[in-house]
């Protein structure tokens, strides 16, 4: 392994290790304990919110594709009829 990138990882990893001997030293002398579900369950929420959202989208998104689809085929249809009079000669008012 190159020195230089073996001199970076050494110093990570000797910082990761005086991080968790600082954050163990305060919870130990605070007498907090770490909840694991205080820190995940924001998160969970937070990851259902946005499940959510997309699937709200997803469902306009398509509603807005069968409302564009009808509203193509009424305008075919009055065009269809439109021509047809047109065509037989028939006049508008």
């Amino acid at each position: 392994m190159d020195p230089e990138i073996e001199v970076i990882l050494r110093s990570v990893a000797e910082g990761q290790a005086r991080t968790e001997k600082l954050v163990h030293g305060l919870v130990t002398s605070t007498g907090a304990r770490l909840n694991c579900e205080d820190v995940t369950s924001p998160q969970v929420r937070l990851e259902e919110t946005v499940a959510h959202l997309s699937q709200t989208v997803d469902e306009f998104i398509k509603s807005g594709d069968v409302a564009g689809r009808r509203l193509e085929e009424s305008l075919d249809g009055l065009i269809r009829a439109l021509a047809r009079k047109h065509s037989s000669g028939e006049s508008s008012g």
